[in-house]
């Protein structure tokens, strides 16, 4: 699917992507003045696009790339602040709800259809679905049982292995999950860098708390990491060059 036919529906990305590049956006100090592969190198290109055009979508940046105030307001954010900058992302996001649909007491066929409406199918249906939870939930908004209870039994039937890519290196042991915003230990982590000449990509896959690593097998994960980003940020410079 093209990025022009993306950009038309809401945030089907796992909402942790989203999340783990606001952290990352942070961690670098300042926005960028675009949002382009050199921000999120370590991503591949299908979810670089996917992300971008989720942030389109919601008017964190236009379709130059160039990013919106709303995006440093959100990125530097903390607390009740990041609640309620998220909350007023919500309601001017997803406008297609009001007077029709209300999270709080709302069915989940009552929010697929609506959601079908837009023109989404399919798995993207429930993507959007779990994106939006996910947020409403973030926002401290009350959100129907029925939504929630619905996510976490999607989440127990996701098989091992089935999780997105982290969005970059300082948080490539995060988990992305489209079906679910529960803790990350619950579930395996999975970093992605290409490699051109191979014409094909590296994996790397854990199924560990990141917390419980100590002693020399932390210092072997993250120095695998370290390698991996550092491989991914040279391909990136010679691709921009």
């Amino acid at each position: 699917m093209a990025e022009t036919e993306r950009a038309q529906l809401p945030p089907y990305v796992p909402y942790r992507t989203f999340t783990t590049f606001l952290d990352h956006v942070r961690s670098l100090g300042v926005v960028p003045s675009h949002i382009d592969k050199s921000v999120m190198a370590s991503m591949s290109g299908g979810t670089q696009a996917w992300l971008k055009a989720s942030l389109r979508y919601m008017k964190l940046m236009d379709s130059d790339g160039v990013p919106a105030p709303q995006l440093e307001k959100l990125a530097f954010s903390e607390g009740d602040d990041r609640k309620a900058q998220l909350r007023n992302l919500f309601r001017s996001s997803f406008t297609f709800l009001d007077g029709n649909i209300d999270l709080q007491n709302t069915t989940p066929q009552k929010l697929r259809s609506a959601i079908s409406d837009l023109g989404a199918q399919g798995e993207t249906i429930e993507k959007i679905v779990a994106f939006m939870v996910a947020m409403a939930k973030d926002a401290d908004m009350h959100v129907s049982t029925l939504l929630t209870k619905r996510t976490v039994r999607r989440a127990t039937r996701q098989k091992p292995g089935r999780k997105e890519p982290p969005l970059n290196g300082s948080d490539a042991l995060s988990t992305d999950d489209p079906a679910t915003d529960d803790p990350p230990d619950r579930y395996g982590s999975m970093k992605i860098i290409a490699l051109p000449k191979a014409g094909g990509h590296l994996t790397l896959s854990g199924s560990f708390n990141l917390f419980d690593l100590v002693g020399a097998e932390r210092e072997l994960v993250f120095a695998i990491i370290d390698k991996m980003n550092e491989f991914a940020a040279k391909n990136a410079a010679r691709e921009e060059g």
